[in-house]
């Protein structure tokens, strides 16, 4: 059994602020997603925070971190993702 990604997706857009438009697009990458084998090689919550970074980086949206913030978004509750796994 495989545990898709989606929620976290979602659970990240609003912890950024993201807009129901980075969401889509982010929801779009993750459809992709499923057809290599990411999901069977990261956890849920990287693919999906991931996923975020790269719409964010596509869209030319800035996300809340360093250095404004000691963290990246990911790296702190509930996701605890390293940011070399993000890359």
């Amino acid at each position: 059994a495989v545990e898709h990604p989606y929620k976290y997706l979602l659970q990240s857009v609003k912890t950024v602020g993201g807009s129901k438009e980075m969401a889509q697009y982010a929801w779009n990458f993750i459809n992709d997603s499923l057809k290599t084998s990411l999901c069977l090689q990261y956890k849920p919550q990287v693919v999906g925070c991931a996923v975020l970074e790269l719409t964010a980086s596509v869209m030319k949206v800035k996300i809340p971190g360093p250095p404004e913030r000691p963290k990246c978004w990911f790296e702190e509750e509930p996701y605890f993702v390293r940011h070399d796994q993000v890359e």
